[in-house]
């Protein structure tokens, strides 16, 4: 479990952040001190040890705390809801590409650059900031890949996304999140989720 203890703004790169407190326990089988290189679901982001704060008054010293990016925005999904309660059934074709391409893009780094498979794209974690930037959220189920051979099996995700191959418990990779953004893509285009008549 976390809790968000505050807002920092770094001013430096004039850039507001979010501040979260993790327990150690939850750490166990995590070094703090590993390098960025080592770590693929911290990049690009912070983890400071409480040493690092100076035993600041209201920082515990069995607690770490990860500085992230703040996204000032909305869900995917908060979008697709607005949409229906307006009832307006689709989004725009071209806010579908805006969308749609940025998507791809992360994925293509994640998927390239990082080796890891997110394992739950969902509309919930597609956020879309006040500038029109797309960012991938919750990294909660992804897993980073051993070798481009290596192949997953464990049953996680949101069911209405999944691919065939997680729901029948086989095998699968990177594939996964392309069925999940097909159906993300679906979605957009007609106001639900494929499947669900």
């Amino acid at each position: 479990a976390f809790s968000l203890i505050e807002h920092v703004f770094n001013s430096i790169k004039s850039e507001l952040f979010k501040l979260s407190e993790y327990e150690y326990p939850i750490f166990s089988k995590i070094d703090a001190t590993t390098s960025e290189s080592e770590t693929f679901i911290w990049h690009p982001y912070e983890i400071i040890e409480n040493s690092q704060w100076g035993g600041k008054p209201g920082y515990r010293k069995d607690s770490l705390y990860i500085v992230m990016e703040l996204v000032e925005g909305a869900t995917l999904l908060d979008h697709l809801n607005s949409l229906t309660e307006k009832k307006a059934q689709t989004m725009p074709e071209s806010r579908i590409w805006q969308i749609f391409t940025q998507t791809c893009l992360a994925l293509r780094y994640i998927h390239r650059v990082k080796h890891v498979v997110h394992r739950d794209l969902t509309p919930s974690n597609i956020m879309i900031a006040d500038n029109n930037v797309v960012k991938l959220a919750d990294f909660g189920l992804a897993k980073q890949r051993l070798g481009t051979e290596s192949a997953m099996e464990s049953v996680v995700g949101t069911v209405l996304y999944q691919c065939p191959e997680i729901i029948q418990h086989e095998h699968y990779g990177e594939k996964a999140d392309i069925w999940s953004l097909g159906c993300i893509l679906y979605q957009m285009c007609h106001g639900q989720t494929p499947f669900s008549h």
